[in-house]
């Protein structure tokens, strides 16, 4: 079931602060989102690639720094254990749609997740060991995915948590390295579970579908900058018997890491607005569940409409 269309929401925000000088983020990013996605074989949400995208450009640009500080093994043989351990159990979980996705791309489809999952599965199409070749593509990806995202490779470096100038004196030098930055290597917790359990939210047919943030580049494109799953229902959720409305729940919220390290985007905000508009219009009450992130638990406790609630489970 998915969403009813709403009028294209757009959230800004103004941050001309001290931090900017640090951080060297510009004061203002607009976000427009989309429900547009494609249930594909049986329980796959094809919006859920652009996760994929962000877990791998992730994994990589941890590698390409790592491997750009000092004395540290050069990138081939760092990127090819989180590739092991993160990548492809996601491609695993993606081949029995695979046949799928084959048969969508040849007949010319025009969901353009299909395009990228057929890039993706092309991508991670490979051994354990990867050879010169697959090393490249990965950090082809890298760079494409950054430039796409008006990210260079000198910003990216620029912002690497694995150097550190041994000549360095912290007690009289400041810390240039961001702030509350997304940099440090792996991935949350949050963009591993939607591929493993108990939540698997890109293969589970409890979500309806992805809500994704996206940000404009330089070249007018449209980027995929944030990801969250919903579910509307006409029937109240059987987690809170005791509700008299109908619920929308929201679960599984990721910003971009490599993206909030160089832009200020409200991607929790707006999909909060967006929930509160939807409910609003169909006099629904909202489920969240914070997931441990007090900040985001307060201010949903503040929030209009909006029920704390636990982590959905398979």
């Amino acid at each position: 079931m998915l969403l009813p269309n709403l009028s294209k929401l757009f959230l800004a925000t103004d941050c001309a602060s001290t931090h900017r000088d640090k951080r060297h983020k510009p004061g203002r990013v607009e976000l427009s989102l989309s429900i547009e996605s494609e249930l594909i074989g049986e329980y796959f949400h094809s919006g859920c690639i652009s996760l994929v995208e962000m877990v791998i450009a992730k994994v990589t640009s941890d590698a390409f720094l790592q491997s750009a500080a000092p004395g540290q093994p050069p990138f081939h043989d760092v990127i090819e254990k989180p590739i092991r351990k993160i990548i492809l159990p996601i491609r695993r979980a993606l081949m029995p749609v695979l046949e799928e996705i084959e048969r969508l791309h040849a007949a010319g489809s025009t969901n353009p997740d299909i395009a990228k999952c057929k890039a993706i599965m092309h991508l991670t199409n490979h051994k354990k060991i990867l050879d010169n070749e697959q090393v490249l593509m990965y950090r082809d990806f890298l760079l494409n995915y950054l430039a796409e995202r008006d990210i260079s490779e000198n910003d990216l470096l620029s912002k690497n948590p694995f150097s550190q100038d041994e000549d360095e004196d912290d007690s009289d030098c400041e810390d240039t390295r961001p702030k509350n930055s997304s940099l440090y290597a792996g991935i949350s917790s949050i963009m591993s579970e939607y591929f493993t359990r108990p939540e698997k939210y890109a293969v589970n047919r409890y979500w309806d579908h992805p809500l994704r943030a996206y940000a404009q580049n330089s070249k007018g494109k449209s980027v995929c900058v944030g990801i969250v799953m919903i579910r509307s229902r006409d029937d109240r959720d059987h987690f809170f018997p005791h509700l008299t409305k109908a619920t929308i729940r929201i679960q599984g919220i990721v910003g971009d890491p490599i993206y909030r390290t160089f832009y200020h985007a409200p991607i929790g905000n707006a999909f909060l607005a967006y929930a509160q508009e939807l409910a609003a219009k169909e006099d629904k009450i909202i489920i969240v569940a914070p997931i441990g992130n007090e900040q985001w638990k307060k201010k949903l406790i503040n929030a209009d409409n909006v029920k704390i609630g636990e982590k959905y489970d398979d």
